[in-house]
Protein backbone atom coordinates (compact mmCIF):
# COMPACT_ATOMS: atom_id res chain seq x y z
CA UNK A 1 0.00 0.00 0.00
CA UNK A 2 0.70 3.68 -0.58
CA UNK A 3 0.78 6.29 1.95
CA UNK A 4 -2.27 8.78 1.01
CA UNK A 5 -1.05 12.02 -0.49
CA UNK A 6 -2.76 15.43 0.74
CA UNK A 7 -4.86 15.35 -2.06
CA UNK A 8 -5.76 12.07 -1.93
CA UNK A 9 -8.04 9.65 -0.17
CA UNK A 10 -6.76 7.85 3.03
CA UNK A 11 -4.57 4.84 3.50
CA UNK A 12 -7.92 2.56 4.19
CA UNK A 13 -9.13 3.68 0.49
CA UNK A 14 -5.89 2.04 -1.62
CA UNK A 15 -5.97 -1.32 -2.91
CA UNK A 16 -3.29 -2.92 -4.64
CA UNK A 17 -3.55 -2.27 -8.64
CA UNK A 18 -3.66 -5.88 -10.44
CA UNK A 19 -2.46 -5.04 -13.73
CA UNK A 20 -6.28 -5.55 -14.90
CA UNK A 21 -8.90 -3.13 -13.57
CA UNK A 22 -11.36 -5.70 -15.63
CA UNK A 23 -10.37 -8.44 -13.20
CA UNK A 24 -11.60 -6.91 -10.40
CA UNK A 25 -14.87 -5.54 -11.78
CA UNK A 26 -14.14 -2.27 -12.03
CA UNK A 27 -14.13 0.46 -15.01
CA UNK A 28 -10.69 2.34 -15.73
CA UNK A 29 -12.98 5.56 -14.60
CA UNK A 30 -13.08 3.41 -10.98
CA UNK A 31 -9.14 4.37 -10.57
CA UNK A 32 -6.56 6.82 -10.15
CA UNK A 33 -3.48 5.42 -11.54
CA UNK A 34 -0.27 6.12 -9.37
CA UNK A 35 3.54 6.60 -10.32
CA UNK A 36 4.25 3.68 -8.22
CA UNK A 37 2.21 0.70 -9.29
CA UNK A 38 -0.29 1.32 -6.95
CA UNK A 39 -4.24 2.46 -7.39
CA UNK A 40 -6.50 4.49 -5.04
CA UNK A 41 -10.25 2.76 -5.24
CA UNK A 42 -12.66 6.15 -5.05
CA UNK A 43 -14.46 5.54 -1.90
CA UNK A 44 -16.46 2.74 -2.91
CA UNK A 45 -18.57 4.87 -5.84
CA UNK A 46 -18.53 2.48 -9.16
CA UNK A 47 -17.72 4.99 -12.06
CA UNK A 48 -21.29 3.56 -13.75
CA UNK A 49 -23.74 3.18 -11.24
CA UNK A 50 -22.47 6.97 -10.19
CA UNK A 51 -22.74 8.54 -13.48
CA UNK A 52 -26.53 6.96 -13.53
CA UNK A 53 -27.72 8.28 -10.46
CA UNK A 54 -26.06 11.61 -10.87
CA UNK A 55 -28.09 13.52 -14.01
CA UNK A 56 -31.49 12.81 -11.89
CA UNK A 57 -29.77 14.04 -8.89
CA UNK A 58 -28.15 17.11 -10.62
CA UNK A 59 -31.53 17.73 -11.79
CA UNK A 60 -33.41 17.35 -8.27
CA UNK A 61 -30.72 19.93 -6.97
CA UNK A 62 -31.03 22.14 -9.54
CA UNK A 63 -34.69 22.19 -8.56
CA UNK A 64 -34.60 22.77 -5.24
CA UNK A 65 -31.96 25.62 -5.72
CA UNK A 66 -33.31 27.26 -8.73
CA UNK A 67 -37.19 28.54 -9.51
CA UNK A 68 -36.68 27.70 -13.86
CA UNK A 69 -34.26 26.07 -15.57
CA UNK A 70 -34.15 30.06 -17.51
CA UNK A 71 -32.48 31.40 -14.06
CA UNK A 72 -30.09 27.67 -14.47
CA UNK A 73 -28.73 28.82 -17.49
CA UNK A 74 -28.66 32.67 -16.65
CA UNK A 75 -26.44 31.49 -13.19
CA UNK A 76 -24.10 29.47 -14.98
CA UNK A 77 -23.83 31.28 -18.66
CA UNK A 78 -25.03 28.20 -20.61
CA UNK A 79 -27.83 28.14 -23.18
CA UNK A 80 -31.42 27.59 -22.48
CA UNK A 81 -31.22 24.30 -23.85
CA UNK A 82 -28.14 23.08 -21.38
CA UNK A 83 -29.84 24.28 -18.64
CA UNK A 84 -33.37 22.44 -19.67
CA UNK A 85 -30.95 18.91 -20.29
CA UNK A 86 -29.68 19.20 -16.62
CA UNK A 87 -32.71 20.12 -15.16
CA UNK A 88 -34.51 17.03 -16.60
CA UNK A 89 -31.81 15.29 -15.46
CA UNK A 90 -31.29 13.96 -19.45
CA UNK A 91 -27.36 15.11 -19.70
CA UNK A 92 -24.99 15.63 -16.84
CA UNK A 93 -23.18 19.15 -16.24
CA UNK A 94 -19.58 19.28 -16.77
CA UNK A 95 -16.82 19.15 -14.20
CA UNK A 96 -16.67 22.97 -14.12
CA UNK A 97 -20.19 23.51 -13.80
CA UNK A 98 -20.46 21.29 -10.84
CA UNK A 99 -17.37 22.58 -9.50
CA UNK A 100 -19.02 25.71 -9.47
CA UNK A 101 -22.01 24.64 -7.49
CA UNK A 102 -19.59 23.30 -4.86
CA UNK A 103 -17.82 26.71 -5.14
CA UNK A 104 -21.40 28.87 -4.46
CA UNK A 105 -23.65 26.50 -2.19
CA UNK A 106 -20.97 25.21 0.28
CA UNK A 107 -24.02 22.83 1.88
CA UNK A 108 -23.75 21.16 -1.68
CA UNK A 109 -21.36 18.74 -0.92
CA UNK A 110 -23.39 17.22 1.87
CA UNK A 111 -26.72 17.25 -0.11
CA UNK A 112 -25.35 14.99 -2.67
CA UNK A 113 -23.85 12.58 0.10
CA UNK A 114 -26.77 12.25 1.79
CA UNK A 115 -28.81 11.93 -1.59
CA UNK A 116 -26.21 9.16 -3.12
CA UNK A 117 -26.61 7.34 0.70
CA UNK A 118 -30.72 7.01 0.05
CA UNK A 119 -30.53 5.72 -3.66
Amino acid sequence: MIPATQNSLSQSDTVPYTGNPVSAQLSQSDFLTQSSGQVLYLNGHRGADFKTWFAPAFASYLQSRFANPEQVAMAFGVRNSTAWNWWNGDNRASGDAVARVFMTFPDAAAWFMQEWERK
